[in-house]
């Protein structure tokens, strides 16, 4: 009996726990990738579909275009998108401001740029860095709204 009466306890501990950490993850609007490392500054990311709405709303948002040669080749850019070069971004950070939403964009199937621009940006002081998943092919994907360059 006594085998049985603890066998039940460790069971419900074990769901309890379980479903704690269920309920916090299912509970993220910002999603983290798994493959970051507890040294690592943790990159959050942010949907184009909760950019757009965020936009809509006029929020006040700092996008930065940080694509790589690809800008070169495009004509358009995030509507109110700043572009700042890879290479270039320790020269802006200065002119950014700290308390507001930082989004870093790229063109990079794996958002890489995005990621190196937001984790500079978080090395230096920024907190509301989030990097837009799926950059700027997931917004045109979604016909978000663009703007000659």
């Amino acid at each position: 009996m006594k085998r049985v009466t603890i066998l039940v306890i460790l069971v419900l501990v074990c769901l309890t726990l379980e479903s704690t950490s269920f309920a916090k993850l299912s509970n993220k609007i910002i999603e983290e990738p798994s493959n970051t490392s507890a040294n690592e500054l943790s990159t959050q990311f942010i949907t184009v579909d909760d950019l757009r709405l965020r936009l809509s709303k006029q929020e006040s948002v700092i996008i930065l275009d940080v694509r790589g040669k690809d800008y070169d080749s495009s004509t358009t850019k995030i509507k109110g998108a700043t572009r700042v070069a890879p290479e270039d971004l320790s020269k802006h950070l200065s002119s950014l401001p700290k308390n507001k939403m930082i989004v870093t964009y790229c063109s990079c199937p794996t958002d890489g740029g995005s990621i190196n621009a937001a984790k500079t940006l978080m090395q230096n002081g920024f907190k509301q860095v989030y990097v837009l998943k799926g950059g700027w092919n997931g917004w045109n994907a979604i016909n978000g709204e663009v703007e000659t360059k």
